[in-house]
């Protein structure tokens, strides 16, 4: 399997879950909407993350 494509992602305020990172850049790279109730994930909308929050 070769490698679709490459992001680096500045990390917000200490967050460093990579599993989260992983979610944050898919959905960068692919200029898809992101659904979350993580809070932490309104840091990264300054780098262009579309980011829709499902209130719990």
């Amino acid at each position: 399997m070769g490698i679709y494509a490459h992001m680096e992602i500045n990390e917000s305020q200490g967050h460093k879950d990579p599993s989260d990172h992983v979610i944050i850049a898919h959905a960068l790279t692919e200029h898809l909407p992101l659904i979350s109730s993580d809070t932490r994930f309104e840091l990264y909308r300054k780098q262009g993350l579309d980011l829709i929050v499902n209130k719990k």
